[in-house]
């Protein structure tokens, strides 16, 4: 079964600094432990490419203020991330009624992050546990 999509994704990038890969690989547990229970979380994962610095965060939430809520949980950590690796991009997938709330939200202006309309002709299928 499907439905419109109208999850907002997160896909923020990173590299990491020279030396650091062990001391991130440690660190990245607790955003699992603080997303886990967020109310409108949808997904959260990592990936890591083949070259073994660069990995990115696959999130997705119900909406605008879940997003936000989960960026002011995760705040304090993602500084500490930010002292081990560099973003080195941030995208932004959701809906236009969702993306003006999105734009004004400090934590994705002051990444630079790139913000994507979804074109509301895509669906999402339920997958079952």
């Amino acid at each position: 079964m499907s439905s419109g999509d109208t999850v907002v994704s997160l896909r923020p990038y990173f590299k990491i600094h020279e030396g650091k890969k062990e001391e991130v690989m440690r660190f990245l547990p607790q955003f699992y432990e603080l997303s886990k229970d967020e109310p409108g979380s949808v997904h959260y994962a990592f990936s890591f490419a083949d070259d073994g610095i660069h990995f990115a965060c696959i999130e997705s939430y119900a909406n605008s203020q879940a997003v936000s809520d989960h960026l002011q949980n995760v705040l304090d950590s993602l500084g500490k991330l930010l002292e081990l690796c560099d973003l080195v991009r941030f995208e932004v997938h959701a809906t236009a009624a969702d993306m003006e709330i999105l734009k004004g939200n400090k934590v994705l202006t002051d990444t630079g992050a790139i913000f994507f309309t979804l074109d509301g002709k895509g669906w999402r299928k339920s997958v079952g546990s």
